[in-house]
């Protein structure tokens, strides 16, 4: 089976089930339409984008052998995890469904 021939398989499937792009139909087949969470909120992309920084600060430090790198990146994580945290606390993160069920479990 070529690529082309997944692509269009996977074209009629979903607009058999009403979606409007490729990437809408894969995600209806795998039945990912209603998943809850995967930290798609402002508190987790900030978290995580500090801690990528600090991250990559430590290991050009380690690299390098820049102490100075590795002293503002092991700040950075704990900034990063803080500001993590405190956005959550703050309303800026994803909120707890506890009525949900996933429907494997």
């Amino acid at each position: 089976m070529t690529r082309l021939t997944v692509i269009e398989d996977t074209k009629r499937i979903g607009s058999a089930r009403g979606a409007t792009s490729v990437a809408d139909s894969v995600t209806k087949e795998m039945g990912m339409e209603d998943e809850f969470g995967h930290g798609h909120s402002v508190a987790a992309w900030t978290g995580v984008g500090i801690l990528i920084v600090a991250s990559t600060l430590i290991c050009v430090g380690v690299f390098f052998g820049l102490a100075w790198a590795n002293w503002v990146g092991i700040v950075l994580v704990v900034v990063g995890v803080g500001a993590w945290v405190a956005l959550n606390q703050a309303g800026y993160g994803q909120d707890l469904h506890t009525s949900h069920k996933h429907p494997d479990r």
